[in-house]
C-alpha cells in the first residue's frame, strides 16, 4: 500500500514540475546598422549571473537574419540585456544611452521578440547629431595628428575611433556626437594617450571642459597647447 502511495506521489510530483517549467524562445528580429559584421550576440541576465560573453547563451543567427536562443526550462522573472561579448558592447537606445534591464515573467511557453537600437561601443546612427569643431589648434600640432574627443560620455576611453575628429572641407577638425539635450558632459581633447592631452598656453594642466547639451547644432572650441609639445 505504501509502495502504491509513493509511486502515485512521485508521479504527481513529476506532473507538477513539468507543468511549472516553460520554454521561452528569445528572438532579436533586428540589429542596428552599426553592428560589426560577423560578431556574435549574447544573452546576459540573471539566468547566467550576468555573464556578457557566456558561450552557452550565444544567440544563433538564423537564415532569416534573426538571432535566437531557447532559454533553459523554468519559470519566474528573468532580467536581461543583449551584448556582443562584453559590457562595453552592451545594447543601448538609439542615441547610445544605457537602457534599463529587459524583464519578463515566465508563466507559459512563449516567444519574445526584440529590436536592438544601438551598441555602447558604436556611434549611434539614428540620433540627431551635435557638431564639434576645433577652429584653432597650436601651431606645433603635427600635420597628420589624430585628435580625439575624450569624455565622460564614453567612460574616458582612449583611442576611441568613434570619437576621432576628422578634417572637414575647411581643413578644421570636426566631430559629430549624439545630441542628447540636457546631458552633462565633461571632456578634453588629446592626440591619443594622456601624455598628449591639451593644456593651457603656458603648458599647465587644465580642468576638464564641461558642457550641457542644448539646442545648438554646432559648437566651436580652441586648443591652446599640447602636454607633450611645449
Amino acid at each position: 500500500m505504501i509502495g502504491i502511495f509513493l509511486k502515485y506521489s512521485m508521479g504527481f510530483l513529476i506532473v507538477v514540475v513539468m507543468a511549472s517549467c516553460h520554454q521561452v524562445v528569445v528572438v532579436v528580429d533586428e540589429v542596428p546598422q552599426n553592428t560589426p559584421p560577423g560578431e556574435a550576440i549574447y544573452f546576459a541576465g540573471n539566468l547566467n549571473r550576468w555573464d556578457p560573453g557566456d558561450e552557452r547563451y550565444q544567440l544563433e543567427l538564423k537564415a532569416d537574419s534573426t538571432y535566437q536562443i531557447v532559454l533553459p526550462s523554468g519559470f519566474g522573472k528573468i532580467e536581461y540585456k543583449f551584448t556582443r561579448g562584453d559590457w562595453r558592447s552592451v545594447e543601448t537606445d538609439r542615441c547610445g544611452v544605457d537602457i534599463t534591464n529587459r524583464f519578463y515573467m515566465i508563466k507559459q511557453d512563449d516567444t519574445l521578440h526584440h529590436t536592438v537600437e544601438s551598441w555602447h561601443d558604436q556611434f549611434p546612427l539614428n540620433c540627431e547629431g551635435l557638431i564639434l569643431i576645433l577652429d584653432r589648434i597650436p601651431e606645433n600640432t603635427p600635420p597628420d595628428a589624430d585628435i580625439y574627443f575624450v569624455s565622460s560620455l564614453r567612460d574616458w576611453w582612449l583611442y576611441d575611433k568613434n570619437y576621432l575628429m576628422r578634417r572637414n572641407a575647411e581643413g578644421l577638425y570636426e566631430l559629430k556626437i549624439p545630441k542628447r539635450v540636457g546631458e552633462y558632459i565633461e571632456f578634453k581633447f588629446n592626440r591619443g594617450p594622456w601624455s598628449t592631452v591639451e593644456v593651457d598656453s603656458q603648458g599647465n594642466d587644465i580642468k576638464n571642459r564641461q558642457m550641457v547639451v542644448g539646442e545648438a547644432d554646432t559648437l566651436y572650441f580652441q586648443v591652446e597647447g599640447w602636454k607633450d609639445r611645449p
